[in-house]
């Protein structure tokens, strides 16, 4: 599991490559996402242990989004949380200074679009619960 931050990265180069975005905007968002959303701002996270403070507001973001997706979601290991579990949680994880406030309480916030977006990606048993 912690291998994919690694070969993530490196996809990152490559598709910066070919693209042409090497030392671009774009390339520096790509590989900020995707080698800090596993950080913590404790700096218990993988790979590099950072704290809140040294991880880009890009990787802050996705990683509320990554949590909030991983546990909203069944999974191979285990059933889904209902929202009003995954937010509290949220909120805990905040409140113990592992995520940024301030992106949980916007993901939080935006009760309508997270619904949307839950329905317009979720399989067709999930979203059948929405129907």
């Amino acid at each position: 599991m912690k291998r994919h931050v690694p070969m993530g990265e490196s996809i990152i180069r490559r598709i910066s490559q070919d693209l042409g975005l090497v030392g671009s905007l774009r390339e520096q968002v790509m590989r900020n996402i995707v080698a800090t959303h596993h950080e913590r701002g404790d700096g218990s996270g993988y790979p590099r242990g950072l704290t809140m403070d040294q991880i880009p507001l890009e990787g802050r973001i996705v990683a509320v989004a990554d949590v909030y997706d991983a546990l909203s979601n069944r999974r191979a290991y285990k059933d889904s949380w209902n929202d009003d579990a995954v937010c509290t949680e949220l909120r805990a994880e905040a409140a113990k200074g592992l995520l940024d406030k301030t992106c949980v309480e916007a993901l939080l916030a935006a009760t309508d679009e997270r619904a949307s977006i839950k329905l317009r990606f979720a399989d067709a048993r999930v979203a059948d619960d929405y129907a």
